[in-house]
Formats: C-alpha cells, structure tokens, sequence
C-alpha cells in the first residue's frame, strides 16, 4: 500500500485525479451492470425489486441506490448521458434529479421527448445540486408538485426521520382530526396523531376488505395468479380463462390471516423471506390456475408481482416475462 505522506503535493493531486476519473468509469460500468441485472431480473428470487436488491445485497444506502438506478434507466433511453457521467459533465445527482422532473411533468400530462430531456441535462452541466434544483424549477409545469419532495431517514434502529412538505389543506385536517381525538388524548404531537391516525385507518381498511361481502371492483390484492394467466392455454391445452377466477372474501381472510400482509416468497439459499407489501397478489401456489388449481386457502398464497412472475417464469418459460410489461 502506497504511503500517502511520502507522496510529494503535485505526485498527491495527481494520483487523486487519476483516481476520481478512474471512479467516474467505474460508476458507468456499474450503471450498465445495473441495468443488465434489472432486463434479466437476477435480483429474483432473493429480492422482490432492483433497489431492495441494491440496499440489501450491494449494501448502498437507499439514496444512493436511488440514485444509481434513476441514472442507469435515464441512460438506457438516452445513450449520450453515459459518456457525461463518465467525463463528469453530470453527476448522478444531476441526473437523478432530472429523472424526478421528468417523472413529475409526465403526471402532469406534459411528457418530454428524449431530445427535450438531453437538453434540459446539458443545462445542469457544472452546475450545484441547489443550482440544477432551481433550473429544474424555472423550467416545471408545476412548480409546487416538484418541490413536495419525501424523505425518511434513519436514526436509530427504532425511528426515523420523515420530513415532506404538506399543503395548508392538509394541515388543517389533521387539526380537525386532533380535535375529534383530543378527549382521549389531549396533547398528541403530530407523530403522535399520524401514528392514532394510521390504527383507525388499518382496522377499517383491514375490516372493509375482508368481511364478507360480495366480491368489490377494487381489490388492492390482486385476485389473480400470473403463472396461470399468462399461458394457460399453452401448458394445458384448455382454455383457462373460461374459469371462475373469483376468490371468496371468506377465503381471501383466511389468506391474510394465514400470510400477513407480506409476499410468502421464502429464498431457498438464504432462507429469508420477501419483505415486500406492495403489488401483492394472490398466487395460485400448489397447482396453477392453467392448470386447474382452485381457488380454496390451501392453493393461495400472497406473493408481490416480482415473485409472482418470477414463479411463472419458471413453470411456463421466459415468454411469461412479457405478461406485466
């Protein structure tokens, strides 16, 4: 290992330059690694998403995950922002912030062209995060849309530090809803309310949809199993979709009981199970509904929409990749 106090100053800068242009070609190479990993989905089975499988299994910090895969999907569809990290035109921040903009004006019915994005990127060149920040502003549909920026960091095992940017209409809700909870607790803090808040949402929610009732429009967990709506036909010559497909409530409780509120998926290699809560739906586990499974609490299971297809993938092929496109 190189003594760094024996090196001479200008021996000093000049190693570190080699070394910050030598890290800016490796963030590259791992942005093409990144996205070559996202096409053939190897963060399956272990992990239900890319950036779970980068905080988890590559050990980045969930903003710098963030960031990275913002960058690698913004250099997929355009090409030349690869060669402006690498030169350090753009840092990932840059782009990440731009990938927000672009996010945000597309919910805003104004989508850009590729062209319109790269040279909205060429503009942040050599700019601050705050600088690039207020270009992005100058040029937002909706200025208040894009600054109403979410963030929770960690600080300790227990808690977390949740900062956002709330609109008056909703401050004066949650003064409303203190007032109706003030007899019972008279001097809850905000964290305190929105913790009250999110029981009395749980338990209606949780009643709503699971007491018995016939079968609703909206159904958060999906009643459906990829691996037998994606080929039915083909794996089984008969015609799947002629099937009840409707699950119980009664069965749809016993589930949820069963399963929680989480994807069952269970890792054969770790043993860990999926942590997601979001996209789940119900998977026909034992026998496919290709296949004629039933749809009774001993053939579902919960799994999120990675570990859905995933299992898909292995029962009917790679073309069941297409499905959820």
């Amino acid at each position: 290992m190189i003594n760094l106090q024996k090196l001479r100053d200008n021996e000093l800068l000049a190693k570190l330059k080699t070394l910050v242009s030598q890290e800016r070609e490796l963030t590259t190479l791992i942005l093409r690694h990144l996205e070559e990993v996202e096409r053939r989905r190897l963060y399956c089975p272990q992990y239900s998403s890319l950036f779970e499988y980068a905080t988890l299994e590559l050990g980045y910090a969930p903003a710098s995950a963030q960031r990275r895969i913002s960058a690698m999907r913004t250099v997929k569809i355009i090409p030349e922002v690869e060669e402006k990290i690498s030169s350090g035109a753009l840092t990932l921040t840059h782009v990440a912030q731009a990938a927000k903009f672009f996010q945000a004006e597309a919910k805003n019915d104004k989508p850009l062209s590729n062209p319109e994005k790269l040279a909205i990127l060429v503009q942040l060149e050599g700019k601050s995060t705050r600088e690039a920040e207020r270009e992005l502003v100058s040029r937002s549909s909706n200025p208040q849309a894009f600054l109403q920026q979410e963030s929770i960091r960690p600080v300790t095992e227990t808690h977390s530090k949740v900062t956002f940017v709330a609109e008056q209409a909703l401050l004066e809700d949650l003064e409303k809803v203190k007032a109706l909870l003030s007899h019972k607790f008279p001097h809850l803090t905000t964290a305190e309310l929105i913790a009250e808040m999110a029981k009395i949402a749980l338990a209606k929610l949780e009643s709503d949809k699971f007491a018995k009732r016939e079968k609703s429009k909206t159904v958060e967990i999906e009643e459906r199993s990829v691996s037998g709506s994606c080929a039915g036909s083909t794996a089984t010559g008969d015609d799947s979709s002629k099937q009840n497909r409707y699950i119980s409530a009664d069965v749809k409780r016993a589930v949820y009981q069963r399963d929680g509120l989480q994807c069952t998926f269970i890792d054969e290699s770790s043993g860990r199970r999926c942590i997601s809560r979001h996209q789940l739906e119900f998977d026909h586990y034992q026998v496919p509904f290709a296949s004629g499974g039933k749809n009774d609490k001993e053939n579902l299971v919960i799994r999120c929409k990675a570990h859905n297809l995933w299992s898909a993938t292995r029962i009917f092929g790679e073309k069941t990749r297409k499905y959820l496109k």
